[in-house]
């Protein structure tokens, strides 16, 4: 039941444009039941919370996540965890100035209608596993 209600709520995202997303969380939410389920209930205060900036997704003229963001994050973790010793500004600079994957042509950015700054990810992935990131 719970995994249903996530993945309901997963589908907020889904939708075309921000009223129509609004309507789906309203949905969604009277649909939760009245007991249990807290931890859904402690969401629907977060959203109620930052309502504006939640929905403020829909405005962008094209999609626009921080999961570039997390990604590099999760990235420069395993450096630390592969390079033991190392500074953050030390790992921090390996990551984002990785020269093979500032290249051009080292993975496909255009063409997709999402606007990436920084190093490609998934050639820092690959370097990263492959114990390469210099």
């Amino acid at each position: 039941m719970a995994y249903d209600f996530k993945e309901a709520f997963f589908c907020i995202y889904d939708e075309p444009d921000k009223q129509s997303a609004q309507n789906a969380f309203e949905a969604w939410k009277n649909s939760l039941p009245p007991y249990g389920m807290e931890p859904f209930k402690k969401l629907v205060k977060t959203v109620h919370n930052h309502y504006d900036d939640i929905f403020a997704y829909w405005d962008a003229p094209f999609s626009l996540t921080n999961g570039y963001t997390e990604g590099l994050n999760g990235l420069i973790k395993m450096s630390n965890r592969l390079g033991r010793g190392y500074s953050y500004e030390i790992i921090r600079a390996k990551t984002l100035y990785s020269k093979e994957a500032r290249k051009v042509g080292s993975g496909i950015r255009a063409g997709r209608g999402k606007v990436e700054y920084g190093p490609h990810i998934p050639t820092l992935l690959k370097q990263a596993e492959g114990g390469e990131l210099d």
